[in-house]
């Protein structure tokens, strides 16, 4: 079954419909979700979430749009620690928003990769507009890890992939205008891709303007599939192959 690599569960209007969400998802062909922290409450929460349901796994982060005096490292490491915890993030660069100072973004990111090595656990990467930048980060301190919600060019892509790092699609892989970004699923090795909806963000064709869930990763699987040149079911199989590789976890 698929891997939905990168989800917002705990946000309210995922986590108030839970019992559906995930009904939806397994009956899509969706067997996994990686849930995202985007600081310390919001990783305490996918992690309990992740306690809960063994079809779920959370990872641990302080997103680069929060991180302006962020402190509480030692929750976030002994967080990390844990067992249902497969990887850091999201973390990166922001330099679309101004929440946070790029002094600031850049010193969470480094300290985030060095505990991530730490704990040899891999690092989920936010990057907007800021791929040059990011990509000498993790060049520096050479992590494992995934370019969530890919978005980057030709060049990004290759440079990711030449660090070892897996590449992330989202619903914008099948929008109208995205034929690049199509190019890109078609040659990004079958042994590093994943895919995910970034729920409640970034619905798939056709459910743009609506809210998105992890079972509309099938959408945007079925369109990386066809990139691909793969029938369905051997890209799922080879997605959730990969999902298990990079965060560690066994059938």
């Amino acid at each position: 079954m698929l891997v939905d690599t990168h989800c917002h569960l705990a946000y309210d209007e995922l986590r108030n419909d839970l019992a559906g969400v995930l009904g939806r998802a397994e009956a899509a062909g969706v067997g996994r979700c990686v849930v995202i922290g985007t600081d310390v409450p919001s990783t305490c929460d996918a992690l309990a979430l992740a306690e809960s349901d063994r079809r779920l796994f959370a990872a641990a982060g302080i997103h680069p749009n929060d991180c302006e005096g962020f402190r509480d490292w030692a929750s976030l490491e002994d967080l990390a620690r844990r067992p249902r915890v497969v990887a850091l993030g999201e973390t990166g660069l922001d330099w679309y928003r101004t929440t946070a100072s790029r002094e600031a973004q850049r010193e969470a990111f480094a300290r985030t990769m060095d505990i991530a090595n730490a704990l040899k656990k891999p690092v989920v990467i936010h990057c907007r507009e800021a791929y040059d930048d990011t990509l000498d980060m993790i060049a520096s301190a050479r992590p494992a890890g995934v370019m969530h919600c890919f978005a980057g060019d030709e060049k990004h892509a290759r440079r990711a992939l030449d660090l070892g790092f897996y590449i992330s699609f989202a619903g914008p892989v099948t929008y109208k205008k995205s034929e690049p970004l199509r190019k890109i699923a078609s040659w990004v090795p079958r042994d590093r891709i994943l895919v995910e909806t970034d729920a409640p963000f970034l619905p798939p064709e056709p459910h743009r303007g609506k809210r998105n869930e992890p079972a509309f990763a099938r959408l945007t699987a079925e369109c990386v599939a066809k990139c691909q040149g793969l029938a369905f079911e051997d890209f799922a199989r080879q997605e959730s192959e990969n999902a298990a590789r990079l965060f560690g976890w066994k059938d």
